[in-house]
């Protein structure tokens, strides 16, 4: 016959609480329950996604490639231009739209749910998780009849998370970027 008080001790030294294994266990059980039963997730606000302004005059071209990749591929990817958010992009998939001669700013943004936001204490309360944009802009001035590409790739882990993502400017596009090889995303549409 096993003795019932003989068990696991918690805490330090002789003088810490003994508990037999069956009764730890079902503690544990209850207070994963308590915790994970006051975990709400709300989705991020859906970014709207707009119709690029109709071009009468001369223009440029400006191409975004995301890079078909397993690593850092969750949060969807949002193409914005002058701060109007033009196209939604994941792995893989690439928009191009006109704009007009002069400056603008390109913007990509992600969302990760970075952050827990709890009311109440220990169990007795809920949790939420907070979803934060990040943002990597360049300036463009456009100078028709020149084409841009831009490339976006994901980092899978980054301790900050502002460099989880990097856009580049380049001449040409080749490997990865290769418009035939990623599926073309009108601008205007998720």
């Amino acid at each position: 016959m096993e003795d019932p008080t003989r068990g696991m001790t918690m805490g330090s030294g002789d003088d810490g609480l003994r508990c037999a294994p069956p009764i730890l266990h079902k503690l544990v059980e209850a207070a994963t329950i308590l915790v994970l039963a006051g975990c709400v997730p709300i989705p991020p606000r859906p970014i709207p996604i707009s119709d690029v302004p109709t071009i009468t005059s001369t223009s440029c071209n400006v191409t975004f490639v995301r890079k078909k990749q397993l690593a850092g591929s969750a949060p969807s990817h949002f193409i914005s231009l002058d701060k109007l958010t033009v196209a939604s992009l994941e792995v893989g998939e690439y928009t191009t739209f006109p704009v007009t001669e002069g400056r603008h700013s390109l913007a990509v943004t992600w969302r990760v749910g970075d952050k827990l936001f709890g009311v109440g204490g220990f169990g007795a309360g809920a949790a939420a998780l907070v979803w934060s944009p990040y943002t990597k802009s360049v300036e463009l001035d456009c100078r028709p009849p020149v084409n841009y590409f831009f490339t976006i790739t994901s980092k899978a882990f980054s301790l900050d998370e502002n460099d989880r993502v990097e856009l580049k400017h380049v001449e040409q596009l080749d490997g990865d970027f290769i418009l035939e090889r990623n599926r073309y995303i009108a601008p205007g549409s998720h």
